[in-house]
């Protein structure tokens, strides 16, 4: 079934609510969530740390579970699903791009990519060359036989942008993707991303403090407290149909705009999250499969 042509929503939360138990303390990480983000949507999620950013996108990446409502992954609502049937979804939907890359350190580049492709069950022919074609894609195409230690931090984010295509997800989350790279690099992320989106129809998800990094993104989530404060086209308006940092005639300006932050024109806004003059808020328990990252 062709989700998009039938209207299922990409991600449909509702009444998601995350609560831990810290001692004799109740922690409401997430409180009623109501979301619901169409197919091919670009929404950047925004937030002080610890307002529930991170763990709502573990729990939309199937990492972490709801402790009450419902959740629905094109279509299929996941509190019904079994632990092979969830494995089976983070492999094939969900692809996840993490602020510390989590390559193996001890695979090339494009072993790490194949990675995923292997524990799906792809052909090694296959999934040599479908690694081949993806790191290629996001310019790695003479350094895909390196190891994580030798690539810098953009290359090894690209690595990992790869190795979350490589079993053609629709659904594509990235939890502060550009936090462990400089401006420019950042923008190079961006762009991929936003390609991904407009090129692709990927459903993308990106949470981040860096203001020039959400604005690329056609919708604007911002969180406190477990909870949804506000839901707007984000500030520039970049959605898919206007392309990266609106090269559109109407939205070229806007997104020149919005990296002045990092150009010193407009103030330092942009990267106050990376600087921490806004709340640098780093990666809190994402240790693996079952972190529970509160940021």
């Amino acid at each position: 079934m062709d989700v998009a042509e039938q209207g299922v929503a990409a991600v449909r939360m509702e009444g998601l609510t995350k609560v831990y138990h810290t001692g004799e303390t109740l922690v409401r990480a997430l409180d009623g969530i109501d979301i619901e983000i169409p197919t091919g949507q670009f929404v950047s999620i925004m937030g002080p740390s610890g307002s529930g950013k991170s763990t709502l996108l573990n729990i939309v990446g199937c990492i972490d579970s709801p402790t009450e409502g419902s959740l629905r992954i094109m279509g299929r609502e996941v509190s019904r699903l079994n632990d092979r049937e969830l494995t089976s979804i983070r492999l094939h939907e969900i692809g996840f791009i993490f602020q510390q890359f989590y390559l193996i350190p001890t695979l090339r580049a494009i072993e790490n990519v194949e990675l995923p492709q292997r524990e799906a069950g792809v052909a090694r022919a296959k999934r040599h060359a479908r690694s081949e074609e993806l790191l290629s894609m996001v310019g790695l195409g003479t350094r895909m036989r390196h190891f994580p230690s030798q690539l810098s931090g953009g290359e090894q984010q690209r690595v990992a942008i790869a190795r979350a295509l490589a079993n053609e997800p629709a659904i594509l989350l990235a939890d502060e993707p550009t936090g462990e790279v400089d401006s420019h690099t950042s923008d190079s992320i961006m762009d991929i991303l936003a390609a991904l989106n407009r090129d692709r129809g990927l459903t993308l998800i990106v949470v981040s403090h860096d203001i020039t990094v959400a604005g690329r993104a056609s919708r604007l989530l911002k969180m406190v407290d477990g909870r949804v404060v506000s839901d707007v086209p984000a500030p520039s308006g970049c959605g898919p149909s206007e392309g990266p940092e609106g090269n559109s005639s109407e939205g070229g300006k806007e997104g020149r705009e919005g990296r002045e932050g990092r150009e010193g024109k407009g103030g330092g806004e942009g990267r106050e999250g990376r600087e921490g003059k806004g709340g640098g808020e780093g990666w809190e328990g994402r240790g693996g499969k079952g972190g529970r990252a509160r940021g």
